[in-house]
């Protein structure tokens, strides 16, 4: 799904509403698109307009619905029509539910907001293979542009089954430097969550 993380990070930009904009941004390297489907987001795209251009591209990248607690009419349409490759959990979904769609078939990234250490245990509670790394932000989904505590990550590393996101606040990180930033990082994080056009608004 994502290129080898011990050569650069994986890149993948949320936001896209657009046929041509997705294959602008596929042209341009990107290693995966989100597409928000979450009503409240300044980028939400209904299922309906999405289905209409979805399958021209996705054989191009990789596709990952990003959701807050999803309204099982939406995952259901998701996974009966096949639009996308991914389902990437940004609510309060439980351990169950993750486990439910997984089941389904579905390949499942749920994220967590860490706030300290103990907020780390929860990590162990869902079985999906990678989990995705939000700032803490009380009341809010999809971290919000934070920074992440880094150090916090290095923490999760200990026990890692197998591949992790981090999210972050990446404005002191322009474009062409982001890769030089990733080699010299404590954390190292294997994929770069990033959002179409300012990268440090929500990224929901």
């Amino acid at each position: 799904m994502f290129p080898d993380s011990a050569i650069s990070p994986a890149v993948k930009i949320c936001g896209l509403t657009q046929e041509q904009q997705a294959r602008d941004i596929i042209a341009l390297g990107a290693d995966a698109l989100g597409i928000n489907f979450w009503p409240k987001s300044k980028r939400y795209l209904p299922v309906e307009q999405a289905a209409t251009w979805l399958p021209a591209v996705k054989d191009l990248t990789t596709l990952v619905a990003v959701m807050v607690n999803p309204e099982p009419a939406l995952l259901d349409t998701l996974l009966k029509e096949n639009l996308v490759h991914i389902l990437q959990l940004h609510g309060d979904e439980p351990p169950a539910e993750v486990q439910f769609l997984m089941d389904a078939g579905a390949q499942v990234i749920k994220a967590l907001q860490v706030r300290d250490e103990h907020s780390l245990d929860q990590i162990g509670d869902y079985a999906c293979e990678t989990i995705l790394l939000d700032a803490y932000n009380p009341g809010l989904y999809g971290g919000a542009g934070e920074t992440f505590p880094w150090e916090l990550a290095v923490l999760a590393g200990a026990p890692i089954r197998s591949q992790w996101m981090s999210p972050a606040e990446w404005s002191p990180f322009p474009g062409s430097k982001i890769s030089s930033w990733w080699k010299s990082s404590f954390s190292r994080p294997s994929r770069a969550d990033l959002q179409e056009g300012r990268m440090n608004q929500n990224f929901l």
